[in-house]
């Protein structure tokens, strides 16, 4: 849950890309996101933030559900420190936040029965949070640090998965496709890390995780999340800057909900043993070359094990000065969640189906890239460029059709499937950069774009049947496509493109962000038929629409961003911040509304 990261105290937020280690796991095929946290200085610093916003009125009048103010609120807090002689660190920090919600309740047709009616009230979602990170330098035995972290998280939040309709009602939600949810939410992280004076890393990270979300329709779950790792490295000196990493990790989830009963029972369990190795060695300061292998094991309940190891190798170069060229060859490896194969329930006039037959997905991917800093004039920053190639087999994709046979506990619906053979292939282009006008001027700017054409390398391959009103359908890529002749996988967008542009004088700066997302090529077609069968009801179940914005708005999005801050006495910051500036209407993904422009005042207070 994203919710949980304390981002309040985040030091840093590094992506990694490409499959050149094995430390991320064997899912992490693309590369992985790290965040860390800080620790304190010899300075204690307290941090406050807080804010007030409010939603505007939509581009649309007609679509406005709610009087008076749609308002969001905030408060955060950080306060760090270190004890004592110096030789423990004590960080805690927390936030609370409030927000009317963008999307009101459903509103059904005069003959349709909700059978779980929901107010507008009851859409407002509610978090709180409180950390601490707790770490103690040993004085006593030279690099030993132990330490305590731990979070805890209280939640009431409203997820809509399909919109009332795609005009008038488009940011409202469709009757029974409402998940009101009660969640807490805590985790303890104890460790233990020693650095040995001969160059031994001895690292024990533990994670012990529980979750209680109370939720309607039959949707609350309990689970428990225990994970174990032990991670031991060592530099070879002695062998030209050989470096060698090893571990094993182990990750135990236990999770109760009654929607997971298709697998026989609503309790289950999915534990993955893992054990990796990785040497990387250096060769001067130019060639740098790594490789590495994982085992995983996987087990779900007692009845379905899984083996299977991956290989990953890397190289770069250092080709020039501020020049440098990567490549990277990687396997990867996906077991099934709980949720995938079990998950059994009810949105609304549509439902969620278990499929317990579903495979792992296994794939490979490719990469070359090139990294080049450079200085022009008073602008200096750093491109990247990398082309990439990944091939999937046992593709997963989340597909919609009419699953139910007897059309007795929802008629269609979605549904984890395994689709065959598929191959993404695609470039990737950044630009980060900073210019420097005397002592009081400068201009931040940062730019991505990335190109993917994920295709298809089986179009006829059958890989399930559902029970279509006019017939039994087989499902294949091309017989459940609405446009199948480019082979491009459904719900993908082709081009995406991000850029940031902040401008900074003195103690005021203003910024602004623009996102871009090209138009969605293909989608499942029996969305359509859905749609035909619900209007055909005559009104006794509400009609799913969704063809005819799809057909006139299906021209790719631009969401611009701004933002405006003042620094004043060193202490204080007050910053203005917009998103959705323009107020555009527009969906990411089908039937799912995305937020009207956004206005928040924000105050930091630094202590």
């Amino acid at each position: 849950d994203w919710s949980l990261i304390p981002v309040e105290n985040i030091k840093q937020i590094e992506v990694v890309k490409g499959a050149a280690s094995v430390l991320s796991g064997s899912s992490a095929l693309s590369g992985a996101i790290y965040i860390r946290t800080n620790y304190p200085d010899i300075q204690p610093k307290t941090k406050i933030k807080t804010y007030a916003g409010w939603m505007s009125p939509p581009q649309s009048p007609a679509s406005r559900w709610w009087e008076g103010v749609n308002y969001s609120s905030g408060v955060s807090f950080l306060h760090s420190r270190q004890l004592g002689n110096g030789h423990t660190d004590l960080v805690i920090g927390g936030m609370f936040s409030s927000d009317k919600s963008y999307l009101g309740a459903p509103r059904p047709g005069p003959l349709v029965i909700d059978s779980v009616p929901i107010n507008d009230n009851q859409m407002q979602n509610r978090k709180a949070r409180i950390n601490f990170n707790f770490r103690r330098r040993s004085n006593k035995i030279t690099g030993l640090h132990f330490g305590l972290n731990g979070n805890f998280m209280a939640k009431k939040a409203s997820t809509v998965f399909a919109w009332l309709d795609d005009t008038i009602n488009f940011y409202r939600a469709y009757p029974g496709a409402v998940l009101l949810s009660d969640n807490i939410t805590f985790y303890l992280d104890p460790y233990i890390n020693f650095y040995s004076s001969l160059g031994l890393k001895h690292e024990f990270s533990n994670r012990v995780l529980y979750s209680d979300n109370k939720a309607n329709n039959d949707q609350s779950t309990k689970s428990l999340y225990i994970y174990n790792a032990y991670q031991f490295s060592k530099s070879f000196s002695n062998l030209g800057n050989l470096d060698f990493i090893g571990g094993v990790t182990s990750q135990y989830t236990r999770s109760y909900a009654n929607m997971y009963e298709a697998s026989g029972a609503p309790l289950n369990y999915l534990w993955n043993l893992s054990v990796f190795m990785e040497v990387e060695k250096k060769f001067g300061d130019a060639l740098n070359l790594s490789g590495g292998i994982r085992m995983e094991n996987y087990q779900l309940n007692d009845s379905i094990t899984d083996t299977k190891p991956i290989l990953r190798v890397g190289a770069s170069i250092k080709l020039g000065q501020e020049t440098y060229l990567r490549t990277s060859l990687g396997q990867g490896y996906r077991f099934p969640t709980i949720t995938e194969r079990y998950i059994r329930t009810t949105v609304g006039s549509f439902g969620v189906f278990d499929n317990p037959d579903l495979k792992s997905e296994t794939s490979w991917n490719s990469e070359i890239g090139i990294k080049q800093g450079f200085k022009f004039k008073n602008y200096y920053g750093y491109l990247d460029m990398a082309l990439f190639y990944q091939e999937y087999d046992n593709t997963i994709e989340y597909l919609f059709g009419f699953w139910d046979s007897t059309y007795t506990f929802a008629p269609a619906g979605f549904k984890f499937v395994n689709t065959g053979k598929s191959k993404i292939t695609g470039i990737d282009i950044s630009l980060n950069g900073q210019a420097r006008f005397g002592k009081y001027y400068e201009i931040n700017t940062m730019f991505g774009y990335t190109y993917v054409m994920p295709v298809t390398l089986q179009p006829d391959y059958i890989f399930a049947h559902d029970f279509n009103p006019g017939g039994q359908t087989e499902f294949s890529y091309e017989s459940s496509s609405v446009n199948p002749s480019k082979r491009i996988l459904k719900y993908r967008y082709l081009h995406t493109l991000k850029a940031d542009i902040e401008f900074v004088y003195k103690n005021l700066s203003v910024g602004s962000s623009v996102r871009f997302f090209s138009k969605t090529d293909n989608l499942d077609r029996a969305i359509f038929d859905f749609e035909d069968a619900t209007v055909s009801t005559g009104g006794t179940m509400q009609p799913i629409l969704y063809r005819n914005y799809y057909e006139h708005h299906n021209n790719g999005n631009v969401i611009v961003d701004a933002r405006i801050s003042y620094k004043w006495m060193i202490r204080h910051e007050f910053a203005l911040i917009s998103s959705n500036l323009l107020n555009r209407m527009y969906s990411l993904r089908p039937l799912k509304a995305e937020p009207m422009r956004n206005i928040t005042f924000q105050y930091i207070l630094n202590l």
